[in-house]
């Protein structure tokens, strides 16, 4: 597509007006508000700094006055760190162009982006790290300045990633620092999530002890959800459940009762058959012998799974905060598994024309 970036530029732009004169008459833009009202600059070392930190960057923006001059610096930011990430992987010569398109368009990831937020930390963070895992795979570990930014924003701002992404990474290395088969590999992985999972089992007192203090950062929400944490145990419990809704965002009565909730179940739709997509020449090597496939699965497991499974007491309890947390990671996800499509698709046993781009 010619003008891929004109199309996606002006995208974004339509997005950017419409969160500022529509969607905050809507629904509260999270923090964006409160950022731009800062009245001087916060230095906190300890406690919440990710909070001082976009504090202090809303006072020093907030001399332009005018919210679209204020936070339109982190408007066009959003756009060339994605710009940069996938002309970095040269995903538009591997990837339907219009179906890439599609899928950096996706309202709420456009939306959250777009102005001053945390949400804007995380996406730079998911780009940066999202080729650094693609520069692993293909056996490249050299680690720049900007991989290392990368992680101290994570560090800040979503420290709770930072084990399933370094494991995820780790992982990568083995395989082609001990040239790895798959048998090995596999074991390797099965072990770091066994690890994982004993550990939850010694912890289980502390995990539920936070799982239950959780509900009381989104009590009041117009949209806040019973309290499913109340005994112990109840994490464990509600596990494959609150994984699942806190990355969709809402239930179905919930969509049934609000229009904002139903289009927001309709972009969760589409991530999801984009992810089949992307996966189907994966998945269609399930149990063959395929070079790298037992990579790729424990990188499935360990990293996006473990980030689910981390991000699932933030969204279970309010469809909002689902949507708007995920924006945190959704980018990395779509980067990682157009990895897998990229690597796969010359070894399955088919070719989606959804998904080549042909020239």
């Amino acid at each position: 597509m010619k003008y891929f970036w004109y199309y996606y530029f002006f995208i974004r732009s339509f997005y950017y007006l419409f969160t500022l004169f529509f969607v905050g008459d809507i629904t509260q833009l999270g923090d964006n508000a409160r950022y731009l009202a800062a009245n001087k600059f916060r230095v906190v070392l300890t406690g919440d700094v990710s909070t001082s930190i976009v504090d202090s960057i809303g006072y020093l923006f907030s001399i332009f006055k005018f919210p679209v001059l204020q936070n339109f610096s982190f408007f066009l930011f959003s756009f060339l760190i994605i710009k940069w990430a996938v002309e970095e992987l040269q995903l538009k010569n591997k990837i339907n162009n219009l179906f890439l398109l599609l899928l950096l368009s996706t309202p709420s990831f456009c939306i959250w982006t777009s102005v001053l937020g945390k949400e804007v930390f995380g996406l730079f963070a998911s780009a940066v790290i999202g080729v650094l895992f693609a520069n692993f795979f293909v056996g490249d570990f050299k680690v720049s300045f900007r991989d290392m930014l990368a992680f101290v924003i994570l560090l800040i701002f979503k420290k709770h990633y930072m084990p399933f992404i370094f494991e995820g990474l780790f992982l990568i290395w083995l395989y082609h620092k001990f040239k790895l088969n798959n048998a090995m590999t596999f074991m390797i992985g099965f072990v770091i999530i066994v690890s994982q999972l004993v550990l939850l089992y010694y912890i289980q007192e502390t995990v539920d002890y936070f799982a239950m203090q959780m509900y009381e950062h989104f009590a009041g929400g117009n949209s806040t959800r019973d309290n499913i944490f109340v005994e112990e145990g109840d994490f464990f419990r509600y596990l494959p459940y609150s994984m699942f809704i806190a990355f969709w965002g809402p239930t179905v009565s919930e969509m049934k009762n609000s229009p904002l909730h139903f289009l927001t179940a309709c972009e969760s739709l589409l991530i999801l058959f984009a992810t089949i997509k992307l996966l189907t020449p994966f998945l269609l090597m399930s149990f063959t012998n395929c070079k790298k496939y037992c990579l790729y699965l424990m990188v499935l497991f360990i990293t996006v799974g473990g980030i689910l499974f981390i991000h699932a007491p933030f969204g279970v309890f309010n469809p909002g905060s689902a949507i708007r947390y995920r924006t945190n990671f959704i980018f990395l996800f779509l980067l990682l598994f157009m990895q897998f499509y990229i690597y796969f698709k010359d070894t399955s046993l088919i070719h989606s024309p959804i998904l080549s781009n042909k020239h």
